[in-house]
Order: C-alpha cells, then sequence, then structure tokens
C-alpha cells in the first residue's frame, strides 16, 4: 500500500515516514498542502494520506476538499495531524470524510492502533 505523508515540519514528516517505511509501506511525501494535492493527483494508487492540518496558503482540509473535488481522492482515507482541537474543526473534516485525527504532540508509534484497523480494513 502507498501512503503519502503532507507535513511542514521536516522532523514530524521524517518521524512518521520512517514508521510507515519500517511497517513496509511504499511512502511519498510532501511539504505543503499544494506539493501534497499534486502528489494525490500523480500517485492515483494512493491509499492513505496523513496531512498536517495547519500548513502555508494551503491547510491540509483545503488539500483534501480539492482532491476530493477533482475526484482523485474518492479511495483514500485521511489522517489529520493537528495541534487544533476546535469543534468547528473537526466538524469541517467530518464533512469532508476525515475519520482520523492525531492530536500532536505524538511519537509514531501512536498509529500502531489506527495501522491494525487500517490494515484490516483494505485486507
Amino acid at each position: 500500500m502507498k501512503v503519502l505523508v503532507v507535513e511542514d515540519d521536516n522532523a514530524v514528516r521524517k518521524e512518521i515516514v520512517d514508521y510507515f517505511t519500517h511497517k513496509n509501506f511504499e511512502v511519498v511525501e510532501a511539504d505543503s498542502g499544494e506539493s501534497g494535492l499534486k502528489t494525490i493527483e500523480d500517485h492515483t494508487d494512493l491509499s492513505l494520506v496523513l496531512t498536517d492540518f495547519n500548513m502555508g496558503a494551503m491547510s491540509g482540509l483545503d488539500m483534501i476538499e480539492a482532491a476530493l473535488k477533482s475526484n482523485c481522492a474518492k479511495d483514500i482515507e485521511f489522517v489529520v495531524l493537528t495541534t487544533n482541537k476546535t469543534p468547528e474543526d473537526r466538524a469541517r473534516s467530518k464533512s469532508l470524510g476525515v475519520r482520523f485525527w492525531k492530536i500532536k504532540p505524538f511519537v509514531a508509534q501512536d498509529f500502531d492502533h489506527f495501522l491494525q484497523w487500517f490494515t484490516t480494513k483494505s485486507a
């Protein structure tokens, strides 16, 4: 399975990429919402996108919304990585089909439970 990690913090992105690579996923990276959207459009075989919420000009949710509107993300599971906990942000993410949020700070092993569910669902 192929995973996209969209994160503007290099250290956080590296930690997540290393975790999923160690779990034998093919991983691609992007450092902004704009480059994440381009990667989603270019890699039609993505199964999972983990995206930061707060990034420069295009937020993670804006990226997800644009990908869904362009019809290139209908079969992708999205996970939002954030420090935001507002009800409005959660409501918007749910309206876009996001089912999982990971609140920062975290360690990569915090994805173990999610990954168990995800790989079972995708099998």
